[in-house]
C-alpha cells in the first residue's frame, strides 16, 4: 500500500511535459504609460549543465562568483531576445529587480528570471512583444496580458480578447 501511495505522489510531483523542454512563462502588464514585463525561462537542468561547461572552461576552480556572472550573461541574453516594438519601433527595457532569484532549480530546470518596463510612448497604435530566446529549443509556451485602464486591446495573435469586460 505504501508503495501505491508513493507512486501516486511521485507522478504528482512530477513536471507534466517532463524535463526536456524549456518553459517560457510571460506575464505582460499593458498601461496608458508604459509595459511591465516578468519572464521567466526554464531550462532543462543538463542542458544548463552543459552551457555552464563551456561557458567556464578555462576557469580552474569555478567560484560563485563565476556562477553569478553566468546567471547574469543568462539575463543579458533575455532581455536581448525579448524584442517589444511600438508602432513598429524596438523600445528599450529597463530591467526592474524580480520577487524571485535566477539561476536556482533543482535537477529538472534551473529558472531564470527576467522584470522589466519600457515606457509607451504617446500615439502608440500597435504593440509587438517578440520572444526570440532559445528559438531552435522544444519549448512550451504561456504567456498572460492585463490591459490596465485607459488601454483597449482589440486583437491579438496570441489570445482571444474579451469585449464583454
Amino acid at each position: 500500500m505504501f508503495l501505491i501511495a508513493w507512486l501516486i505522489m511521485a507522478s504528482a510531483w512530477a513536471h507534466p511535459f517532463g524535463s526536456t523542454l524549456y518553459g517560457h512563462k510571460t506575464n505582460a502588464a499593458l498601461y496608458a504609460d508604459r509595459v511591465e514585463l516578468e519572464y521567466l525561462l526554464e531550462i532543462p537542468t543538463p542542458e544548463l549543465l552543459r552551457e555552464l561547461r563551456a561557458f567556464m572552461a578555462d576557469i580552474e576552480s569555478p567560484t560563485q562568483r563565476d556562477q553569478d556572472r553566468h546567471t547574469e550573461a543568462v539575463q543579458s541574453e533575455l532581455t536581448d531576445g525579448l524584442r517589444l516594438l511600438v508602432n513598429g519601433e524596438r523600445l528599450p527595457w529597463v530591467r526592474t529587480p524580480c520577487a524571485d532569484g535566477s539561476g536556482q532549480g533543482d535537477t529538472r530546470f534551473i529558472s531564470y528570471r527576467f522584470c522589466a518596463r519600457a515606457a509607451m510612448p504617446e500615439g502608440a497604435r500597435t504593440l509587438n512583444l517578440i520572444n526570440g530566446n532559445r528559438p531552435d529549443e522544444p519549448a512550451l509556451f504561456s504567456t498572460t496580458v492585463m490591459v490596465g485602464a485607459g488601454v483597449v486591446l482589440d486583437a491579438s495573435s496570441q489570445i482571444d480578447v474579451d469585449h464583454h469586460g
